[in-house]
Formats: C-alpha cells, structure tokens, sequence
C-alpha cells in the first residue's frame, strides 16, 4: 500500500482515495487481510483539476508527498494518514517516491512511453468523428499543453457535450504529460531533498470545482447523461450493444 499511495502522489491522482470525493477505490479483505484496489486513473497528471496546498508558487504540479491530499485531511484519510504517522513507513514511503521518479517515471522513460502509446492511438484519432480534442491539442497534450485548450469548438457543441460543467474535462487547466513529468519530478526532488517543504499545516485546497462535501449526485454531472458523451456528428449511426 506504501508503494500505491507512493505513486498515486506522483501521479497527482485527486480522483482517489487521496482527493475529497475518497473513491474510486475498494478494499478487499482475506484472512484478515486488507488489499486496497484502486480504479480509474484517467485524471492522473493532474487531470482532476485540484491539488494540495502548493510548495512552490502556482504550478499545478505541486503538491505535499507527506501531505498528499485534496479538499480533506490526513485524519480523515487513515490509510496513508496512520501510515505517515510512524517513521519506518514514512521512509520506505520516501524511498518508494525516489525508486519511482528515478525508474518508471524518470523523464527519460516516460517520454518514450509517451510517444508509443500515441503513435498506437495516432491514425485511429484522427479518424474519430467524435474525439474530444483537435489534433493539434492532441499534439500539444503529449508535450508542453496549453493554456486555451478546449474540448470541443464551443460554437459546436450540444447541451450535455463532454466539456460542459468545469475545468476536468474541458482542458482549461490542461498541462502536457511531458512538462508534468518534467515538473513533477523537479518538485518531489525538491522535496526530498528538503529544498522544499514536504508537509504544511493547512487543509489541503480541495480539488477543482467540487465541494468537499457530497450530497447525493455530483452537479457536475446532472447536466450530463450518464456514459454520455455527446451527441454523434449528422448521419453517423451508434449501436450499443
């Protein structure tokens, strides 16, 4: 678990257990054994739009590795807040981080990963009649962003369209994986190395535009149909099966 939450932090992952809405998530228990089985990780690389409090200026790649939660607190998330408490932990936590922006996620490694899974998708998204971005935002994703991205042509749009309701989708707060790699490992270096803090004493900001606290349906879902993703282009035919 100490290796989960090592690179959920790096990854930026508020839509978890770490984030205000503590889901996407279960835990599974044999003999007396608690697993923890995480899912949906499409708003990683700071996808979700929220963040901690930061450790240097605005980037949206900052966030506390030993404060590594959005819109909540470390009391209120017990299995990496009890975890952090005892230093044996919190140093295997830190060493997990280090192994990790140095291994799988070092600039290096990523950017090749990067380019393969896009050149895999490339040809195919070009052809989508209902992809959500242009492929010069798709371009741009894969790098450096950019602070105009949207989803769609708003002129184009229907009610409903996937982009509505808030900055997660719409790609108003998007940052390329290349420059969050880049610069999220310069910000966990930082903090492991002490030149930055790795901890403050506030709640951490919740994320984006979602309330800390839930009641009932998410509103930025109830202007959206489930599963939905807008309406097809003219004359194209869906079948769902």
């Amino acid at each position: 678990i100490l290796r989960y939450f090592a690179v959920n932090t790096v990854l930026m992952n508020m839509d978890s257990y770490q984030g205000n809405l503590k889901h996407n998530y279960y835990l599974y228990e044999e003999d007396g054994k608690f697993s923890i089985l995480p899912w949906d990780y499409n708003m990683s690389f700071a996808g979700f739009g929220g963040r901690g409090k930061e450790s240097e200026g605005s980037s949206k790649t900052s966030l506390y590795i030993d404060q590594p939660v959005s819109g909540t607190t470390l009391d209120q998330r017990p299995l990496i807040g009890k975890l952090l408490e005892i230093e044996e932990y919190r140093n295997l936590y830190h060493q997990y981080i280090e192994e990790f922006i140095e291994g799988p996620f070092s600039l290096e490694n990523m950017s090749i990963e990067i380019e393969k899974t896009a050149e895999m998708i490339r040809k195919d998204l070009e052809k989508d009649p209902t992809k959500f971005y242009t492929m010069e935002q798709f371009e741009k994703g894969i790098k450096e962003g950019s602070n105009s991205q949207t989803s769609l042509d708003r002129g184009k749009r229907q009610p409903g369209d996937m982009g509505d309701g808030g900055g997660m989708m719409n790609g108003e707060n998007a940052i390329g994986l290349i420059k969050f790699v880049r610069e999220r490992i310069e910000n966990v270096s930082k903090q492991l190395s002490g030149v930055l803090p790795i901890q403050g004493d506030d709640v951490a900001a919740p994320a984006g535009d979602f309330p800390v606290e839930m009641g009932g349906e998410r509103d930025f879902m109830k202007s959206r149909p489930q599963g939905g993703r807008g309406n097809p282009p003219e004359g194209l035919e869906v079948k769902m099966n």
